[in-house]
């Protein structure tokens, strides 16, 4: 790194611990594995215990998978190599109800002229249980392979099809829970080439794939499918954004509701105004609403990065937009579940000449709101408070001062201990752990209003647990919500209160989910609700 990014680093880092309030947060310590993040992948989750966390990268032509304790140990390692001579890149990691591992990813055989795709399964001590591979599509570099499993433990990918002379495709794949290919289909967008570039999968086992369809000589689509369980399409919708191929890829997530809310970009006919396009479907199709936003000045670069929902069905937004001196600043939005924009904040560093670079959001279970990025090439991770207050900012960089290094994905836990994951190409993978010491007491946004107490028993439990609680006086309005580690809500319940004050009220959960389907061994969240504001949260464990 030059040495005026090297200070400029260095003078932020001290501007942020200057203006935090006492040990909010720390860095608890920083590895470094061999290896290499590929562009585009989605690569840190934790299994349902929180006890560990896993990352994939490449390494020559082999996808490595790797399972992290809370030290930052590696407890073990598993590697999938492909034959002969080819660039080997994962793409998604996820891990089912049993704390299986699924990784996705591709490799690109110049020799033989071919593109494989792979799916690979391990069980939670790291021995894999299948592979298997797709080798019937041309050569297609750098194809990314989306990843997505349903309840039944079938997956889902979703990613490049092209043979011969053809343009290419969207190619969607289903395998059962043993990795045998149940269906296949391509979906040709009928005019040049489509890209897909994300796929979901519903509790109906429906499945929705986004991505880019080009119109015209680098004037692209956004096109959004849904097929059955079967493989049969039941609809295909185009938003036209006239935005060029590989600039950004559009990104979808699935509310409490299975709308379809996801984000791209857009831009005018002769594009040079690009801009942040945002939009909700319902599962028939139909358009609930579409924003857009553009950044201060006309005629720049503004493009989304990431999204994610809260219990509410609010959605933050993070991406980036370019400010006056034609540098890039990072920006979160927060939008109601009807489309309505609640509030925007920019992030600039201290000096004008400084590119800001988004990466990743997430939430914690008090709905605080973290990203991830890089200031230039040092990385930047930043907590806000669900209303969009600032609570506390650090920035790492490379001890050695090198500028290669890039900041990938954020992980916060429900003990509000953070995960950064990023790499460069001198030391491989980056993985940095941070703690927020009195957790429960900053940026929790349960303001204790009503007097409860909450608990359940017994904890562990199975099948079945007694949620119970007391509060002062008795309410009309109350809900126990119960939450998986990825914020979803799995269940609820409207609780008719005894009227009688100080006695206790309780529910029963039967570890199933609204669907009425057993949810997996792991921890969940649940909470007290009086007229719809959360009162008390508290946390059970279920075992299988």
């Amino acid at each position: 790194m030059g040495e005026f990014m090297k200070k400029t680093c260095i003078f932020i880092l001290l501007l942020v611990t200057l203006n935090l309030f006492s040990q909010m947060v720390e860095e608890e310590w920083v590895n470094f594995y061999s290896g290499y993040l590929a562009r585009g992948s989605e690569i840190l989750v934790t299994d349902s215990y929180e006890d560990f966390i896993y990352t994939a990268e490449r390494d020559g032509n082999s996808i490595s998978t790797m399972k992290v304790n809370d030290q930052g140990e590696a407890v073990w390692t598993g590697t999938y190599g492909f034959t002969g001579t080819c660039y080997a890149n994962p793409s998604e990691i996820k891990i089912d109800q049993d704390n299986n591992v699924y990784v996705s990813g591709f490799c690109d055989n110049w020799n033989l002229d071919v593109t494989e795709f792979i799916v690979i399964k391990y069980d939670q001590d790291g021995n894999e249980l299948w592979a298997s591979v797709i080798d019937y599509v041309d050569y297609i570099p750098n194809s990314n392979v989306r990843l997505d499993i349903d309840q039944q433990q079938n997956v889902y990918i979703a990613s490049r099809y092209a043979t011969g002379t053809t343009n290419s495709d969207y190619l969607i794949v289903k395998f059962d829970i043993n990795g045998q290919e149940l269906w296949n289909v391509t979906h040709d967008g009928i005019y040049n080439d489509d890209v897909p570039s994300d796929i979901l999968v519903d509790a109906s086992g429906n499945v929705f794939v986004v991505g880019l369809s080009e119109m015209s000589n680098d004037d692209y689509d956004i096109l959004l499918v849904k097929y059955n369980s079967s493989g049969i399409l039941e609809w295909e919708e185009r938003y036209n954004a006239h935005c060029q191929y590989n600039y950004f890829y559009p990104r979808m997530i699935l509310d409490e509701s299975e709308n379809i809310c996801l984000i791209g970009m857009q831009t005018t006919e002769d594009q040079d105004d690009y801009d942040f396009a945002i939009m909700k479907y319902d599962q028939e199709g139909e358009m609930l609403w579409s924003q857009s936003l553009s950044g201060v000045y006309q005629n720049s670069w503004d493009s989304p990065k990431d999204l994610i929902i809260d219990e509410d069905g609010n959605i933050f937004i993070l991406g980036n937009i370019q400010n006056e001196y034609s540098y890039t600043d990072m920006t979160i939005l927060k939008y109601s579940s009807d489309g309505d924009l609640i509030w925007q904040e920019i992030y600039s560093s201290e000096y004008w000449a400084t590119n800001n670079y988004a990466a990743a959001i997430t939430l914690d279970i008090y709905e605080n709101i973290y990203i991830t990025g890089m200031i230039e090439y040092c990385f930047n991770t930043i907590k806000y408070t669900p209303e969009g207050e600032l609570l506390w900012e650090i920035v790492w960089d490379e001890p050695d001062g090198r500028y290669d290094a890039y900041v990938r994905d954020i992980l916060v836990q429900s003990s509000g201990d953070g995960y950064i994951l990023g790499y460069n190409n001198y030391t491989g993978i980056t993985l940095i752990r941070y703690t927020q010491p009195g957790f429960t007491d900053v940026g929790n946004n349960i303001i204790p209003q009503v007097q409860a107490t909450l608990s359940n028993y017994p904890n562990p439990f199975n099948p079945s647990t007694t949620i119970s609680f007391q509060t002062t006086n008795s309410y009309e309005n109350v809900q126990i919500e119960i939450y998986n580690l990825k914020g979803q809500k799995v269940r609820e319940f409207d609780v008719i209160m005894s009227g009688v004050e100080g006695e206790s009220n309780s529910v029963t959960w039967n570890g199933t989910d609204k669907n009425s389907q057993p949810v997996s061994s792991g921890i969940y969240f649940y909470q007290l609700k009086v007229d719809g504001k959360p009162i008390a949260k508290n946390k059970c464990l279920m075992l299988k």
